[in-house]
């Protein structure tokens, strides 16, 4: 129900009925309901799902989606992938099957305001995060973070995939590496903002572009929304997360439900919306963030968005791709509350360990 989500899709609409009489309409629903809801009942009421890519052993278990690669021609398919930024396209491949086409590319990145970050130089380490803290402290200034439940679920990924022992398919990471991580959440959470643990990436950054105490923030997905100019009251910059690589992947694929009666009609409808030639022109300009690798290298789009594309690109790149089997999404919800309570409690990182591995064991016996 943001428009990055809904804007380039509305807009479709008209062009596309012009183009092929085809009549498209979508419906809206919140980004925690994009992340948590069911395919399967989402694929009982609409013949396309915007998907979240953990979500594709779900899809493949259930056979609620049409594959891809069976009604959609192969050349589309190739030049879906050669075309997609980063890991994007296989993302959304799963059993040997191509559950979505990559629509939204989103990793997590860093956010500042330039005006209150005026000759400090950007952290490049979590090291340098702590020590900006301490100097925006005396400014009166603070440090942001998404650190609702589901956003402490991503950064601690991503901290682990930082640390060289990521959460993969079939096998967690150790409790050397997930302590390391919890701790370093224990840290950012004690030096961020008082608001941080109630808010998600659009929370933080309508924050950040509406009030004035809040410099930084290392880690977030990213929306190119918020770094143009005249969407908000103050400009937001967005650039690498602090140890540059490994941030977890996000964005969004747009599926074909099984239970569709013109399922290639909505295959062919698809590939359209994530074609080069609407994804650098209508889909950025209605406020979209495209998959698609031309738009994000385009000069005009990376102009209209202050060099966001350009500035985030080598760290969409190498994003690390969170496990997708058909128990993770449920697990990465109740690894987010876990966290979440842990760093609002003041729990240790052995007793917050404890608890994860247990949950990881009733998902995973």
């Amino acid at each position: 129900d943001h428009v990055r989500g809904y804007g380039p899709l509305e807009a479709s609409v008209p062009i596309y009925r012009e183009m092929t009489g085809i009549q498209i309409q979508w419906d809206k629903r919140s980004l925690k309901d994009f992340g948590d809801a069911t395919l399967e009942v989402l694929a009982k009421e609409y013949d396309l799902i915007i998907m979240d890519h953990p979500h594709c052993g779900t899809a493949s278990a259930t056979h609620c989606i049409i594959p891809l690669d069976e009604i959609l021609d192969q050349d589309k398919l190739e030049e879906a992938a050669s075309n997609s930024v980063g890991p994007s396209f296989i993302s959304y491949f799963y059993n040997n099957h191509q559950c979505a086409l990559p629509i939204d590319a989103a990793c997590q990145v860093s956010c500042q305001r330039p005006d209150l970050m005026e000759g400090i130089p950007l952290p490049q380490s979590w090291g340098d995060v702590f020590k900006l803290a301490d100097m925006l402290r005396s400014r009166r200034l603070f440090i942001g973070a998404a650190l609702c439940p589901t956003d402490c679920n991503c950064s601690f990924l991503t901290l682990c995939a930082q640390l060289g022992d990521p959460v993969q398919e079939d096998k967690f990471t150790t409790v050397a590496t997930g302590t390391e991580a919890l701790h370093v959440l224990q840290t950012l959470y004690a030096i961020c903002h008082p608001k941080s643990s109630t808010w998600n990436p659009v929370s933080l950054y309508d924050h950040m572009s509406t009030k004035n105490d809040v410099a930084y923030s290392p880690l977030a997905f990213g929306y190119t929304n918020y770094s143009r100019k005249g969407y908000s009251n103050k400009r937001l910059a967005f650039g690498t997360i602090p140890g540059y690589d490994n941030a977890i992947l996000g964005g969004a694929g747009i599926a074909v439900s099984s239970f569709s009666k013109m399922p290639h009609e909505a295959a062919e409808y698809a590939a359209w919306l994530c074609d080069e030639n609407y994804q650098s022109t209508t889909y950025i300009e209605t406020g979209g963030q495209p998959a698609c690798k031309h738009a994000w290298t385009n000069e005009a789009v990376n102009k209209l968005t202050s060099g966001f594309f350009s500035e985030t690109r080598s760290t969409i790149e190498s994003a690390y791709v969170r496990p997708r089997n058909l128990k993770w999404p449920l697990f990465q919800e109740t690894l987010g509350d876990i966290i979440h309570d842990s760093l609002i409690r003041n729990k240790s990182t052995h007793q917050t360990w404890a608890a994860i591995i247990n949950a990881y064991s009733q998902y995973y016996p």
